[in-house]
């Protein structure tokens, strides 16, 4: 999910204990250890300075081995020997009481290992993908979950935090207050991770709803994906062998309203040849594998060359619409046998207009 929810939930698995025996600075450290893994957003920009760029290494990069289970020790390593070696240095330059700092190492690498650990798992609940079993797989997991950014999801967190905090400011008594918090900590964790769990009932109600608006055809893939803002509101995919079905989805709408939202877009047949010498690319490799597989095919004629697209049908800028959210776009010139142009995977439309369209079809239903 976003940089900002994914650091909440690690400020507000510190509010399960480790706060309670840590103190203040804890919330702090598993805000950093929950962001931690999103700094290989920087990494293409790494291999730029260095000279070993590559087309669209934002893609390769972005939740790959920061984001897997076995970097989680090492980055919980980073983060809690960092907060060591600070405590230590204000302890000597006298800006922490010793009293106030009597925890040993352990407590703090394991409020780090907790806030770190729920980023890959947070993020392998959209539908992003995350490489959680890297090195051993660079299978791109997503549950399907929850939409990368969610109304409901992070103002829970949020309200977590503010009531932990607010529990500390009222009872006066620090065992009290330790006790009232860690149960409001608690409380606010288990209904964030139910409502991870209801969105994956909601994804199979809309992808069943999707299946049977289509109706009785032969169906080879089916998915469901969650739009922006909640739960509720979904595209589902439908691919048949002659045909890609995409529908609108709304838990709380009329299925007779999504009956007339859907769209269909007929897959090539027979196949340009241009189209199979762009598969042939790396570039294509790697936004298959990124997309999942969800990628449906488009060509036609512009000024006489020929323009191959390749959209990635999880995201659409709206929620029926054949045309994917990114996409990636191949120009082949008169005459020439391979692209003379690769445009890199986009949002074809300005990102206010996409955010006004998502806003109004979640609460239009």
């Amino acid at each position: 999910m976003d940089t900002i929810t994914q650091g909440l939930l690690g400020a507000a698995t510190a509010q399960c204990g480790f706060r309670q025996k840590i103190g203040r600075d804890a919330t702090w450290a598993a805000f950093v250890a929950g962001v931690l893994p999103d700094g290989d957003i920087f990494f293409s920009r790494v291999s730029e300075w260095f000279g070993n760029g590559r087309f669209m290494d934002g893609l390769r990069y972005h939740r790959g081995w920061t984001h897997s289970l076995v970097a989680i020790p090492v980055l919980a390593l980073l983060v809690a020997g960092a907060w060591w070696a600070l405590r230590r240095w204000r302890l000597r330059r006298g800006g922490v009481s010793r009293r106030g700092s009597p925890v040993g190492f352990g407590w703090l690498y394991a409020c780090c290992f907790v806030a770190v650990a729920t980023h890959g798992l947070l993020d392998a609940c959209t539908s992003y993908g995350t490489q959680l079993l890297w090195p051993f797989s660079t299978n791109r997991l997503a549950w399907d979950c929850v939409p990368i950014i969610d109304l409901i999801y992070t103002p829970l967190l949020i309200l977590t935090l503010v009531l932990c905090y607010a529990a500390r400011k009222i009872w006066r008594r620090p065992e009290r207050a330790a006790r009232v918090s860690l149960a409001v900590g608690v409380v606010g964790m288990v209904l964030s991770t139910g409502y991870l769990a209801a969105g994956r009932v909601c994804h199979d109600i809309a992808r069943y709803r999707g299946l049977e608006t289509v109706g009785d055809r032969q169906i080879l893939s089916a998915e469901a994906y969650p739009m922006f803002g909640s739960i509720f509101l979904w595209r589902v995919v439908v691919q048949t062998p002659k045909d890609w079905y995409v529908l609108r989805v709304h838990l709380f709408g009329d299925k007779r309203k999504d009956r007339k939202m859907m769209s269909r877009a007929a897959k090539l047949t027979p196949e340009p040849p241009e189209v199979h010498r762009a598969r042939q690319t790396e570039a294509y490799a790697l936004f298959d594998w990124f997309a999942r597989g969800q990628v449906r095919t488009d060509a036609h004629r512009e000024d006489k060359a020929v323009i191959v697209e390749f959209h990635d049908m999880r995201y659409g800028r709206r929620a029926a619409s054949p045309e994917g959210l990114w996409l990636l776009r191949f120009r082949f010139s008169p005459g020439q046998t391979t692209p003379v142009e690769i445009t890199r995977p986009r949002s074809t439309p300005r990102r206010g207009v996409i955010v006004r369209e998502y806003w109004r079809d979640l609460w239009n239903p």
